[in-house]
């Protein structure tokens, strides 16, 4: 028996540039609103669904990106609206942090897509609750080097020791794609990503966290396992889109074949030290370069302040080669990066970790 099913950011209304036509009010007698309340009444299932909202207010109207949760009555039980938009210009962001309880003895907080690079709600969702399980719906945009679906996600949870439901709209030909269940305080359950237009619903059990967990600003992560089906996906029509100005950012050469690497790159006001321990096939071509970087990159509309330390892969030796999906052979058995950087009360740091099939 399934608890609980979340449902992908846009799946309903497909990815719409005019939410007019799309949208609809969040009235008692809407058709939509009904059958939703219906199925999850009929199979006793709480439901997370995102929709596009309509509110009248005066002569004007607003729509929204929202996320509604129905509990096993088919009652809405939830409403979150998104607050961080990408790509949505006719849309209104939302602006409050939304909670919901189950029958079953866990509370989850509620986001959507882009939500997830920002500390409100991202971390405030976490810092001040006793919330350790998320609910995501999203439509995500894979953009290399930094900005993949799964990487995201994982780092997400490792980072903050909590459980994700990660639904993702699944259009690879457009970067849309990657989908994962990642228990808290233990091991990616299960991800999914593809090179088929479609959605695909995964399904674990997941035991209750028994307490909550303690969130530190320095990030370690482990080894993870995850589910590996008998057939690996074939992912060579997954469009990656790559967004990255290499003038910008500090680059250092690294020499791999030497096995072990240990050193320090700075740029602006944050320091990246590397320990890595690596083994490279002889004469092999491949390049790495390891990258620091502290200043303003553009998401969407508007600029936003990023410090990254990195270890890339090139494609050649040329520093605007890298960051692209590259499918190496060098094995790395430790990457160790710590960074030195400026105290501020609402910077967070994610691992982000990616190999050819993303």
């Amino acid at each position: 028996d399934v608890d609980i099913i979340v449902f992908t950011e846009y799946g309903l209304t497909t990815l719409v540039d005019n939410p007019e036509g799309y949208a609809i009010e969040f009235t008692n007698d809407n058709p939509i609103l009904k059958k939703l309340s219906d199925l999850a009444s009929q199979h006793a299932i709480y439901i997370v669904v995102n929709l596009l909202e309509q509110v009248k207010e005066n002569t004007k109207i607003k729509y929204y990106n929202t996320n509604l949760v129905y509990n096993r009555q088919g009652q809405i039980i939830a409403k979150y609206r998104k607050i961080n938009l990408f790509n949505e210009p006719n849309l209104t962001a939302g602006n409050e942090m939304v909670t919901f309880s189950t029958d079953f003895g866990v509370t989850f907080g509620v986001m959507t897509c882009f939500d997830i690079l920002y500390h409100n709600p991202s971390r405030t969702l976490l810092d001040n609750s006793d919330v350790e399980d998320i609910v995501y719906p999203v439509a995500w945009f894979s953009t290399m080097p930094f900005y993949t679906a799964l990487t995201v996600q994982h780092g997400y949870f490792a980072s903050n020791k909590v459980t994700l439901l990660a639904a993702n709209y699944g259009e690879p030909q457009r970067g849309h794609g990657g989908s994962g269940i990642y228990v808290a305080k233990g091991n990616i359950a299960h991800i999914d990503i593809n090179g088929a237009a479609g959605n695909t619903l995964i399904v674990h059990d997941i035991q209750k966290s028994k307490r909550k967990a303690n969130r530190k600003n320095c990030v370690t992560t482990t080894s993870f396992g995850r589910h590996v089906s008998n057939k690996p996906a074939d992912i060579s029509d997954y469009l990656t889109y790559r967004d990255f100005k290499a003038a910008d950012y500090q680059f250092q050469d690294v020499d791999l074949t030497r096995g072990e690497v240990s050193t320090e790159i700075c740029h602006g006001q944050i320091c990246c030290s590397f320990n890595i321990t690596a083994e490279q096939p002889p004469n092999t071509k491949e390049v790495y370069k390891l990258m620091a970087y502290e200043g303003k990159v553009i998401f969407d509309r508007s600029y936003v302040y990023i410090r990254v330390c990195s270890l890339l892969a090139c494609q050649n030796e040329t520093r605007d080669s890298c960051g692209a999906r590259i499918n190496g052979t060098t094995k790395f058995t430790k990457i160790s990066v710590d960074g030195r950087v400026p105290k501020d009360g609402t910077t967070f740091y994610t691992p982000i970790t990616l190999n050819y099939g993303l």
